[in-house]
């Protein structure tokens, strides 16, 4: 092979990227900063099929143990069993043979990657694809009388510093998870999760835990306050929680 180091390297980088980004062969070229000739030259030398698609596309032609995982992707995606085989130079008649590891209490057992429903008679995935995902849960801050505190006109992640208020602020709560993996994507990720986060985080901070005289004191001095915490029961030096006891003010909460 008559190519120097430097270009070698390009190539490899051009190939991890048509193999782990999906990738065409001329947009692996230029992002790996060489040329389609090049890397057709490298693949003939090295012995790596390439395959041109009807888009005029080529792409490399993996064996079919190779494709399980990419293959399971695009189904959960939403492609049919014919459309990701397609996709990935593969036959679905090919992909029907695969198989995956699962430990079971007798040891690890192989499972096909597909199976072909009783009733509709397509093939579905055999096991479900977890992905990683990021997910924002958010809400109001209320106080005494459930009053939304702050500005109220900005609230969640997509609040901007250049639309608020310098006189008064936007207050909300936020929790942000940045590697949340499950097999729920999207809407239906946070219509199952959402609720359970919020009880979770309720119960870790707005639940009466905290001894702190000098602020409950301090809330005695105030009327209203006062009037709230006789009527909720709360008498004496009653706990505070945590969301009382960090923000300083009686009742506040999650909306």
């Amino acid at each position: 092979m008559s190519m120097n180091a430097v270009t070698l390297r390009k190539c490899r980088v051009a190939q991890r990227l048509m193999d782990q980004n999906d990738l065409g062969l001329t947009a692996a070229a230029k992002r790996a900063k060489t040329t389609p000739r090049t890397l057709k030259k490298y693949f003939k030398d090295v012995g790596v099929k390439i395959r041109r698609h009807g888009t005029g596309q080529y792409r490399l032609v993996l064996p079919p143990k190779q494709l399980s995982e990419k293959f399971l992707r695009r189904m959960a995606d939403g492609d049919s069993a014919t459309k990701a085989a397609k996709a990935l130079n593969t036959t679905v008649k090919k992909m029907r043979y695969q198989r995956l590891p699962v430990q079971t209490p007798s040891g690890v057992r192989y499972y096909p990657i597909i199976r072909k429903d009783s009733i509709g008679k397509r093939w579905s995935p055999n096991f479900k694809w977890v992905s990683e995902n990021s997910v924002v849960v958010y809400g109001y801050l209320l106080g005494l009388g459930d009053t939304i505190q702050g500005h109220d006109t900005q609230i969640g992640p997509n609040a901007k510093a250049t639309v608020a208020d310098p006189n008064y602020a936007d207050i909300w709560w936020q929790v942000d998870f940045n590697s949340f993996d499950s097999t729920l994507k999207g809407k239906n990720l946070i219509e199952k999760y959402k609720k359970p986060i919020v009880e979770l985080l309720k119960r870790e901070l707005q639940t009466p835990a905290i001894n702190n005289a000098a602020l409950v004191a301090l809330f005695g001095t105030n009327t209203k306050v006062s009037s709230a915490a006789a009527l909720a029961s709360r008498t004496g030096n009653f706990k505070l929680t945590e969301l009382e006891n960090l923000l300083e003010r009686y009742d506040i909460h999650m909306g």
